[in-house]
């Protein structure tokens, strides 16, 4: 600090000192409280003598729009320490409500958890205001325009805010050291920061997906940037693109670009964002949001989300998936049919789920039905994915295999040599499943046997699966 600027902090306090003997005198003399009214001039003092090297974090052009910071100094020197904090908080809210207007408005808005009758409430830059402080503060923290860190330091200072400040009464006494440091946090890791370079970045990306048609090479510029971003950010992102995807009023233009740039990037979506997905999805079907349900329903699938769905929608989408199945393959133009609901099976199960111990039998029966033909020929197009999903089972679920000739649907279609060369396909691929040699002599027993469809009502054989559903408990 220079020698002008020292001579000028001792003579102001000095008057301030001067000032504050003549204005207790008043309050005395009208029997007006004294004590503990005013900050010590020691305080105060201590405060002026280190506030001007933490305002030189800010360069000239901010300082001079900087009207609370005016108005805390004001507010120090008037020896109201609770009243400069508030200042200085508005100062802070009114610097991140301008660095939120970096970012698309929409997309903050869209990304906010709030509820849906609030979210209707806000639309444009001006409806910021409507927003708590903890609401902004936590969303910047989202979009990591503050760090975790400072986000609770922040937090610390609008609880001050509240409750040792002039914003409510209160018998709190902040001192200057206190003071100062709310003051630096507030000035280094918000007022002073600069436009972040992920605030322009996706800003550019949503006005190309939504005013344009989307080139690949727009596509690959973004995605080499946001590939990187932190998960909380990749959240944000993508939360709003399925926002937009699943409104009714979206553009084609905006359908087709947001395909176009999720095909590109969802390698680069963590999993815990693809199972969140399936919770906003499993909102839309119980609450009867039929376009809501589809849109949502093909987003998971562009992002390769299908396989993350969790444990209880799992259930009711399988089943969903086999009874289309069944209902195909039963149909007169199977053959142009079948093919797309068995792609459909294979994206929910996924290449690493396990089958839901609940609907395990009527998907094990399922696809030995299916995979046993009807009787003629099989769907050739469908055949390689049965085969892959068959080859997947597991013990328990080769077991059911194994036993399923005592299913009536499949028992009737083993009357039927093409079915029946089928079954034994079957026995050959799932034996290998299988270590236990009594389990494989009994494959062997099976495809000695030529009426396939009589197993069912064989007294050996019954004995044979009493023994057999031991090993599967």
């Amino acid at each position: 600090m220079t020698n002008n600027l020292v001579i000028k902090t001792e003579n102001c306090i000095l008057d301030l000192r001067n000032y504050e003997i003549k204005l207790l005198d008043i309050f005395s003399d009208h029997w007006l409280p004294t004590d503990n009214i005013l900050v010590s001039v020691d305080e105060r003092s201590r405060f002026f003598h280190n506030i001007w090297y933490s305002l030189n974090i800010l360069d000239e052009q901010r300082k001079s729009k900087a009207i609370y910071i005016s108005k805390f100094l004001a507010a120090v020197s008037s020896w109201l320490f609770d009243a400069a904090l508030n200042y200085l908080w508005n100062e802070t809210i009114n610097d991140l409500r301008e660095k939120v207007k970096w970012y698309n408005i929409k997309y903050f808005y869209d990304t906010l958890s709030i509820w849906e009758s609030r979210r209707k409430d806000l639309n444009n830059e001006d409806d910021l205001v409507k927003l708590t402080d903890d609401e902004l503060i936590r969303w910047c923290k989202n979009i990591e325009l503050i760090s975790e860190m400072w986000f609770r330091e922040l937090d610390n200072i609008r609880y001050m805010r509240n409750w040792a400040s002039a914003a409510h009464p209160n018998n709190a006494n902040l001192s200057a050291i206190q003071l100062l440091h709310y003051f630096e946090i507030c000035l280094k890791e918000v007022i002073s920061i600069e436009t972040p370079k992920i605030a322009v970045e996706i800003n550019k990306l949503l006005w190309d997906l939504k005013s344009k048609d989307i080139d690949q090479i727009t596509i690959k510029s973004s995605i080499e940037y946001l590939k990187d971003l932190p998960e909380l950010q990749k959240e944000n992102l993508i939360n709003w693109l399925f926002w937009i995807y699943t409104n009714e009023k979206t553009t084609q233009t905006w359908y087709d670009n947001i395909v176009k740039f999720l095909k590109d990037f969802s390698d680069f979506i963590p999993d815990t964002i693809k199972s969140d997905l399936w919770l906003r999805y499993a909102w839309f079907k119980i609450n009867n949001f039929e376009f809501e349900e589809k849109k949502s329903r093909d987003f998971l699938k562009i992002i390769n989300g299908e396989s993350f769905i969790p444990i209880n929608l799992k259930i009711i989408e399988i089943q969903d998936s086999l009874e289309n199945l069944l209902n195909s393959h039963n149909s007169s133009n199977n053959y142009y049919s079948e093919p797309i609901f068995a792609k459909q099976l294979r994206s929910i199960v996924g290449d690493f789920w396990s089958i839901p111990n609940q609907i395990s039998h009527v998907y094990v029966y399922t696809l030995v039905e299916v995979f046993l033909t009807n009787w003629n020929w099989y769907a050739w197009n469908a055949d390689p994915i049965y085969y892959d999903l068959i080859k997947k089972f597991d013990k328990s679920l080769s077991l059911i295999a194994l036993t399923s000739y005592s299913h009536d649907w499949i028992s009737s279609k083993l009357r039927y040599n093409k079915c029946k060369m089928r079954f034994l396909e079957l026995l050959d691929i799932i034996k290998d499943k299988i270590v236990d040699d009594s389990v494989k002599d009994f494959i062997e027993d099976i495809k000695k046997e030529k009426d396939l469809d009589k197993l069912k009502s064989n007294d050996k054989f019954r004995k044979k699966i009493k023994d057999l559903k031991i090993l599967l408990k």
